[in-house]
């Protein structure tokens, strides 16, 4: 009976204090690319997030934002876009601008609940600016924990998940 009350007791705690998820999807099939570290990146301002009616404002400067703070810890060089802009039209400035690869990353799911579990999903292009070629494509997803205290953000499942595919594009 006691091992009973305790796995009733050590399922309530994960249940209640249960640890975010994510998974990060590369949709092609390479094993993966070697971006050049001295190189240097643009990283294209995304459109902010929306569920159902609801536009989340700054998540598209946010998700940019981390995106480049990870990439920096690589590259020399890290420039964002001052607005948002198609891949082809970032592409341009990518290139009038001198960089090596253009990231187009976006917004596909934007939610935040305070009574349900938050879910983010957000896809990153990346680009070889010379030749116009897709190096990778992923969508990295993430949900908060399994009951969310109403404190949480999107914004905090990103940045795990972005690091270890930024980290992933380097070795």
């Amino acid at each position: 009976m006691k091992i009973l009350s305790a796995i009733v007791v050590f399922a309530a705690l994960l249940a209640q204090f249960g640890c975010s998820a994510y998974s990060i999807d590369r949709t092609n099939d390479n094993p993966g690319p070697k971006l050049d570290p001295p190189g240097s990146a643009y990283v294209c301002l995304c459109e902010d997030g929306r569920f159902n009616s609801k536009v989340y404002q700054g998540s598209g400067l946010i998700t940019t934002q981390i995106i480049m703070d990870k990439l920096s810890k690589h590259l020399r060089q890290v420039e964002k876009g001052q607005n948002p802009e198609t891949c082809d039209e970032a592409l341009n400035t990518a290139l009038y601008r001198g960089h090596n690869y253009l990231i187009c990353p976006s917004i596909l799911q934007w939610e935040d609940h305070t009574d349900v579990r938050d879910r983010l999903s957000v896809k990153i292009l990346v680009i070889d600016t010379l030749t116009g070629v897709k190096i990778d494509v992923a969508i990295i997803n993430g949900k908060s924990r399994l009951l969310p205290s109403g404190k949480e953000k999107p914004q905090d499942l990103l940045a795990t998940p972005i690091q270890a595919y930024v980290d992933s594009l380097f070795q």
